[in-house]
């Protein structure tokens, strides 16, 4: 996932592997996010949305 994953996300993932055989799941993500991280990045999302920057 673009943009990171939560411990939830990967316990959910483990879980769903544990229980399900033959078929496997593998979670990947750019970060792996936090409660400090997830403000942070609104914090940055905001920042740019105010300065009129776009990021395509």
């Amino acid at each position: 996932m673009v943009g990171g994953t939560t411990h939830e996300e990967s316990r959910s993932v483990a879980l769903q592997n544990a229980t399900n055989s033959g078929i496997r799941f593998i979670l990947g993500g750019t970060a792996v996010l936090n409660s400090k991280r997830c403000l942070m990045d609104l914090e940055e999302a905001q920042r740019i949305s105010r300065s009129g920057s776009h990021m395509v």
